[in-house]
């Protein structure tokens, strides 16, 4: 009769174009104290045919409430994939909201929706999605505690702000990700791995990156308080960065960078914003309320939407190393019909106190004054002053987490981290005349070649030095007029083996065949064509013997040998596994 009532219900509610009609499945609750309870929960039908329904809401029964109160609290629930004949494919908007339950969810389930599980409380390390998930939802995992969440080979969509606020400490996306919203990680400050795994079409995890780049437009679209901004980004998409606290003080923009889209680093703490691209875009609200005391600029193009470093209180200084950048005041019509500019003077700068002060390589290019004579710029910047030559020279060269090469290892191209104002052109190896960046063989002596070029506004000092991993090597200016160029050399390094040596793959023996009649003979000859210091291996022991008794007599070919040969491999060689 029920199942007749609900049917009239549903056709009627369809019937009118309102699809809201609801069915009750039974879940199983596992208590606190390991007994089992089952309680009732409601789905509400979302499909035309009557065949799929979403997990709306849970009603905890009075024995669950007594033990656990009614946010499940030290309970495991476990759904079926049905509800009175109808496939469960979707957990609704807020089911599980501040829920503190351990949930595991039916295989059936695809789609997990908008606020799904806003507030989930449950603090197991990770959560696991049905293998059929497909899409997760705006805001579904909002502050949820969970430290890690296993997403599915089958997940092709995450929507905006999907895992904002919450606990996590890993986010790794499968390679079957298609769309990734905005700010998916908005202030996950937990959050210290964060990548794409190999294989994914759309998008990637440059090395030494976490962050999320599309791959193919090159924006960078989340990233967490570990990041780094790759090198060959374009764009830093909306909400990118908002709300996260920096590991390192220091953020550098690079010089492939040409947008900032809005709120990219929206109350984003870190200590110094350098921003290398010569034009750059830098949308509304971009940097707003972040906490940076100082911002470097080296562009000459670089244009500031409105309000794009607004309520940044803790700024101390702009440090302008080109031409003036395009920072345009902003303007309002006033009573009388005259443009006039709103104080304090910039409206991308505004709300960031009297104290901050203009560093300017061409100080004669900020003289934009007001009709009386005074400085535009001085209502908001203190004094104007050129770089400090501190600021300009470099004495030495630190480049650190540099791979030194070992021997049957590909030659490393890059280092990871460099003294501010200098950057590696090119890192060259040179082994026995060889072409620069073959593989280097073990004892091989090589030279490593660094070119390194300093940012505009610095220069070297006199006698600059070059640190590789706090060893002192050469370091020389190219030509007396290039001191913006230099060279750096490792002279004659010596290749070492790898950690538990050189692998030999096959070991080859050849033996005299014997003679009836004549000794047996202990001699070996090594393999033709093969170095013998390459291959790396010696026969410490060849004999012949009867069994299992060791001779040298003279072959009798009407009884039966056996071949002992005792192969070593040398030092700094070992045995592959095959």
């Amino acid at each position: 009769m029920r199942r007749f009532l609900l049917f009239l219900s549903v056709f009627a509610l369809f019937a009118t174009g309102k699809m809201s009609a609801y069915v009750v499945g039974a879940a199983t609750c596992i208590l606190p104290d390991k007994s089992q309870e089952e309680f009732i929960f409601n789905c509400e039908i979302v499909s035309s045919d009557l065949k799929r329904v979403r997990i709306a809401n849970l009603y905890p029964t009075s024995g669950i409430k007594d033990q656990a109160g009614p946010n499940f609290e030290g309970c495991e629930i476990i759904f079926p994939s049905t509800a009175e004949g109808y496939t469960i494919t979707s957990v609704g908007k807020r089911a599980f909201r501040d829920c503190k339950a351990k949930v595991t969810l039916p295989e059936s389930i695809t789609e997990i929706e908008d606020e799904a599980f806003l507030g989930y409380d449950y603090d197991g390390y990770d959560f696991a999605l049905p293998s059929k998930v497909r899409y997760i939802g705006k805001q579904a995992f909002r502050a949820a505690q969970i430290k890690g969440i296993s997403l599915p080979s089958s997940l092709q969509n995450i929507d905006n702000a999907a895992f904002q606020y919450s606990n996590l400490h890993e986010l790794v996306l499968p390679k079957s990700t298609f769309v990734v919203g905005s700010g998916i990680t908005r202030g996950c400050n937990n959050l210290q791995r964060l990548e794409v795994e190999s294989g994914c079409t759309n998008y990637s995890t440059p090395a030494g990156s976490n962050v999320i780049m599309d791959t193919k437009q090159k924006v960078v679209v989340a990233g967490c308080p570990t990041s780094k901004i790759p090198a060959e980004a374009y764009r830093i998409g909306e909400s990118a960065f908002e709300e996260i606290k920096f590991v390192n003080e220091t953020v550098t923009i690079p010089e492939s960078v040409g947008v900032i889209a809005e709120d990219a680093f929206y109350w984003a703490q870190f200590k110094r914003l350098i921003i290398k691209g010569e034009t750059v875009e830098i949308g509304e609200f971009a940097f707003s309320i972040s906490s940076m005391e100082r911002i470097d600029i080296y562009g000459g193009n670089v244009t500031i939407g409105e309000s794009g470093f607004e309520g940044c209180g803790h700024l101390l200084s702009l440090w302008c190393h080109s031409h003036k950048p395009t920072l345009t005041p902003y303007k309002m019509m006033s009573e009388e019909g005259f443009w006039e500019f709103t104080g304090p003077a910039n409206r991308q700068f505004s709300f960031i106190g009297s104290n901050v002060l203009l560093y300017a390589k061409y100080p004669e290019e900020y003289t934009d004054k007001w009709d009386d004579g005074s400085l535009i710029w001085q209502g908001w910047f203190k004094e104007v002053l050129p770089l400090p030559d501190e600021e300009k020279t470099i004495s030495e060269v630190h480049i650190t987490d540099f791979d030194w090469p070992v021997a049957e290892s590909d030659c490393d191209v890059a280092a990871t981290s460099l003294t501010k104002g200098a950057t590696v052109s090119e890192i060259q190896y040179k082994m026995f005349n060889k072409n620069y960046g073959t593989k280097a063989s073990l004892n091989d002596s090589i030279d490593v070649c660094f070119f390194i070029t300093l940012d505009e506004g610095y220069t070297f000092g006199d006698a600059p030095s070059l640190y590789v991993d706090d060893k002192k090597f050469d370091l020389r200016i190219k030509t007396p007029s290039m001191t913006d160029n230099t060279l750096g050399f490792i002279f004659h390094y010596r290749v070492p083996a790898p950690p538990g040596g050189v692998p030999i793959k096959s070991v080859s023996i050849t033996v005299p065949e014997p003679v009836e009649g004549q000794p047996l003979s202990t001699e070996v000859t090594r393999p033709t064509g093969k170095l013998y210091l390459l291959q790396g291996w010696t026969y410490s022991m060849v004999t012949w013997g009867h069994g299992a008794d060791a001779s040298t007599d003279s072959y009798d070919p009407t009884k039966g040998y056996t071949l002992a040969a005792l192969v070593t491999a040398k030092e700094d060689y070992c045995f592959a596994a095959d």
